[in-house]
């Protein structure tokens, strides 16, 4: 089975040689075929999920994560609160499409010194390679394909489309960061969470049908300016009703990422904060000091899953992802070829 003549022109040297180490039928959350391979000589794999033939309606979907690493990021929905990414096996049978993953030829979340692999290539190998599979189970077609992604994603789907005009037919970046919201807006939530601590509801309650209209209504002057300032940054205030999923987002996981370039770009900022008028750690210096936390602790020992999960921890990103990979991934490799 040939790629057609529009394919062909995106081929790539590094990805010459596809493999896979799963196919197999599932039925949860629908009835699909998942497949799981990879590129010889290469750190990219990929996962995909097609859908029956009988509801299968020629296109496919291919979210793009914030950073390399994981291949599983929209199938398990563990990157759900950091890039609304999650829970699309079932979306997409229900669209007639197949879902398209892959890692974006990383095993790590760092681009590594060829960030191409990761910002565009890896992509376009793996929607190329889909096409192939697609046709030998639905017959011969193109079918269209279309990217996304947010945050980091939103850049590596700019950079698909514009390296890769064959490739997809559809794209669609969203929230893309830049050097003036990061890192400020990512933190910015964090203040208003900690000086309105519960009442964040009411601000919320107050928008909702039946409400006042006025999402100042009953704070105090130090909390309508905390709201005022996350307004006047771009945050509405009818967002507050999901506080919960916000403070999962950005926060965590992505706010510790960027930690280490803003103390290059600015590595007195830690200092200054709690010293110099103007930051708000010497402006307000109670009210920051009762919730600031220092705390000396000793690593005693290295918990492993097993005894994570024996004690009833929640289980960090990475390992959640890896319990899923190896599951998904224990049948000898074929490989793939474009005949």
């Amino acid at each position: 089975m040939g790629l057609g003549p529009r394919d062909q022109r995106s081929s790539d040297p590094l990805f010459d040689k596809q493999y896979l180490d799963a196919d197999e039928w599932r039925d949860e959350p629908v009835r699909h075929r998942y497949v799981h391979g990879g590129f010889e000589g290469t750190d990219a794999r990929f996962a995909m999920y097609f859908p029956t033939p009988e509801r299968y309606q020629g296109r496919f979907f291919q979210p793009l994560m914030p950073v390399s690493g994981t291949e599983f990021g929209g199938a398990t929905g563990v990157l759900k609160n950091v890039a609304g990414l999650g829970g699309y096996i079932g979306f997409c049978s229900d669209s007639g499409a197949y879902l398209v993953e892959s890692n974006l030829g990383r095993l790590t979340p760092f681009p590594g010194d060829d960030t191409s692999i990761v910002m565009h290539r890896t992509s376009a190998a793996v929607a190329r390679c889909s096409r192939v599979l697609a046709a030998e189970m639905y017959g011969d077609h193109r079918p269209y394909g279309y990217v996304f992604g947010g945050s980091g994603g939103a850049f590596k789907t700019i950079t698909c489309v514009e390296n890769h005009y064959d490739i997809w037919d559809g794209a669609l970046p969203y929230v893309p960061g830049t050097p003036k919201a990061m890192p400020t807006m990512l933190i910015a939530p964090s203040h208003l969470f900690r000086v309105l601590g519960d009442k964040i509801s009411t601000v919320a309650d107050a928008l909702e049908p039946g409400g006042s209209g006025d999402p100042f209504a009953g704070l105090s002057a130090t909390e309508r300016s905390a709201l005022a300032e996350l307004t006047l940054l771009g945050y509405d205030p009818r967002i507050w009703f999901d506080a919960e999923r916000i403070a999962a987002q950005y926060q965590g996981g992505v706010w510790s990422m960027l930690v280490g370039n803003l103390m290059r770009a600015d590595p007195s900022y830690f200092e200054d904060f709690w010293t110099i008028p103007g930051y708000l750690g010497a402006d307000e210096a109670d009210s920051l000091t009762k919730d600031r936390v220092k705390t000396v602790v000793t690593v005693s020992k290295l918990i492993r899953r097993t005894e994570a999960e024996a004690l009833g921890l929640r289980l960090p990103l990475s390992m959640r992802v890896e319990e899923w990979a190896r599951r998904s991934c224990r049948r000898p490799r074929r490989r793939i070829t474009n005949r």
